[in-house]
């Protein structure tokens, strides 16, 4: 009988079990921090920065943050931010769908303006927040999202984020890669940066 009991409670236990680890693991996950990373090559300086929650929540707030993603279970992540500053010499452009997170044999391309604006847009539209919330994520999103060409002049710096959504691990070992060109369209380089969570 006491078998029968234990065999019959397992298929509820065990993904509760994951849920409560994964929910208490979350947050100690988020905070990791790791150092920004600085390249140069050819009169131009591209810094990446990875965002914490923390970072995050400090910068753009708790309420009606946009990069800041729901929590998903079993050890996954709905998304990482980072932080693009370019300093340059020369004039130069950055392509964001020729950006590039690689992982576990997998890459993934940012997401531009309108597409994380969608990605707000049905989020929100499942809890029936209001549409004023959404107005005005669409405004940060906006004015901190790297567009899909974006132009630096010479002498000049900037800072922009990059938004990779979707079911990525939280641990693991990741690489980032930011090609620059020049105004003709021909690859500068190809920054490379490789961090472990």
């Amino acid at each position: 009988m006491r078998k029968k009991i234990i065999l019959l409670t397992l298929p509820v236990l065990i993904p509760l079990l994951l849920f409560v680890g994964c929910a208490t693991d979350r947050n100690a996950v988020q905070r990791k921090e790791v150092p920004p990373m600085t390249l140069s090559e050819q009169g131009i300086t591209v810094t990446l920065s990875y965002l914490t929650e923390d970072k995050l929540v400090e910068r753009f707030g708790e309420r009606d943050n946009p990069f800041i993603f729901p929590p998903s279970g079993f050890g996954l992540n709905s998304g990482f931010i980072f932080e693009l500053a370019f300093n340059s010499d020369i004039n130069a452009d950055i392509m964001l769908n020729k950006i590039e997170l690689q992982y576990e044999g997998k890459a993934k391309v940012p997401k531009n303006i309108f597409h994380f604006s969608n990605y707000w847009d049905m989020k929100l539209d499942e809890k029936n927040a209001p549409k004023k919330n959404l107005a005005k994520m669409k405004l940060v999103i906006k004015k901190n999202l790297l567009p899909n060409q974006y132009s630096i002049k010479s002498g000049s710096s900037h800072k922009k984020l990059i938004a990779f959504t979707g079911k990525l691990p939280r641990y693991g070992n990741f690489t980032v890669f930011v090609p620059v060109y020049d105004e003709n369209g021909k690859l500068i380089h190809n920054f490379r940066y490789s961090f472990e969570l």
